[in-house]
């Protein structure tokens, strides 16, 4: 375990906890198994899981590894979490329709759904 991730424990905050429930609804929507991801991020099934609980703090390098590997937007992990608890949705994204193509979607006022 790195360094930096064994000093974070027992730091959890709200928001580790906000960014490792859509760590682990990105993953779950990829249809990826923890021991792929964590292998993929080089951590153990353990730490990986210790994020998606928010026990554990990711550093900013390997939570944008995450995020490119499970196709989302870095900022998806932070948007609305610190106005609100519960603003932990998924981004509205449907199925076959990538994250890329929503925001182009977006951009042009149409909606990829």
């Amino acid at each position: 375990m790195a360094k930096e991730q064994e000093e974070s424990r027992g730091n959890r905050s709200e928001q580790d906890v906000i960014v490792g429930r859509r760590l682990r609804h990105a993953r779950e929507r990829k249809g990826q198994s923890t021991e792929r991801i964590a292998s993929l991020l080089d951590v153990s099934v353990d730490e990986y899981l210790n994020f998606e609980l928010g026990s554990s703090r990711l550093m900013p390098k390997t939570l944008a590894l995450a995020a490119q590997l499970l196709d989302v937007d870095l900022g998806w992990f932070f948007e609305d979490s610190l106005k609100s608890p519960a603003a932990m949705s998924a981004p509205n994204i449907a199925p076959g329709c990538s994250p890329v193509d929503l925001s182009v979607e977006r951009s042009r006022r149409k909606f990829c759904r």
